[in-house]
C-alpha cells in the first residue's frame, strides 16, 4: 500500500509541475495578443492605419515562433463606420511578402463576427482561448486562438487574436483543461 501511495504521491506531483509550467506557458504565449490590444487601444485615430496594425502584429509573429497569425478584427462600424473591418497577418509564403520575412497580411475575405475567437471574447468581455479548431482555407491545419477584447474610445470596439501552430494544439488543450477545469 506504501508503495503504491508512494508512486501516487509522485504522479501528482509531477502533474501538479507540468500543470504550473503550462500555465506559465499559456501566459507567455497571451502576452503578444495582450500587447497588440493595448496598442490598438491607444493609438490616436490618425495614427490608425492598416499598416500600423500590421507593423505590430508582423513584431509579434517575429518574436514569437509558436505564433502561426494574429488578426485585430473591429466589431461592426467600429472601424470608420465599416461594417466590418480586420488585419490578418500569418506565416505563409504564398502571398505578399514585400519583407522577406515568410509573414503576409491582409483581410479576413469572411464574416468573422460570429467565429468562437471573435464573438466570445466580444460577448463576455474577457479574454479567451478557443477550442481547437481545423483552420479550412486559411492556414490549413488545427490552431488555438487567444483573443482579447480591446477598447476604442472606452467602447469596446473588437478582438486581437493569436493562433497559434498545431504542434501546440494537444499541449494547449490539455493545459486548458487544467488550468480552467475544461470546456
Amino acid at each position: 500500500m506504501c508503495h503504491v501511495t508512494g508512486v501516487w504521491v509522485m504522479c501528482h506531483t509531477e502533474a501538479r509541475r507540468e500543470k504550473e509550467a503550462s500555465a506559465k506557458r499559456l501566459d507567455a504565449m497571451a502576452r503578444g495578443p495582450q500587447t497588440i490590444a493595448s496598442v490598438i487601444s491607444s493609438l490616436p485615430e490618425e495614427e490608425l492605419t492598416d499598416e500600423v496594425i500590421a507593423h505590430h502584429m508582423r513584431l509579434m509573429l517575429r518574436s514569437n515562433q509558436q505564433l502561426f497569425g494574429s488578426c485585430v478584427a473591429f466589431a461592426p462600424e467600429a472601424f470608420r463606420g465599416k461594417p466590418r473591418h480586420n488585419v490578418y497577418c500569418c506565416r505563409g509564403t504564398d502571398a505578399d511578402d514585400a519583407d522577406g520575412d515568410g509573414l503576409r497580411w491582409n483581410p479576413l475575405p469572411y464574416d468573422y463576427t460570429q467565429d468562437e475567437w471573435f464573438d466570445v471574447p466580444m460577448t463576455q468581455r474577457r479574454d479567451h482561448w478557443s477550442r481547437p479548431y481545423f483552420d479550412e482555407g486559411g492556414g490549413d491545419i488545427w490552431m488555438v486562438t487567444y483573443s482579447v477584447p480591446f477598447h476604442r474610445n472606452s467602447v469596446l470596439a473588437g478582438t486581437d487574436g493569436g493562433t497559434f501552430v498545431p504542434s501546440l494544439t494537444t499541449a494547449l488543450a490539455v493545459a486548458l483543461c487544467f488550468r480552467f477545469g475544461g470546456w
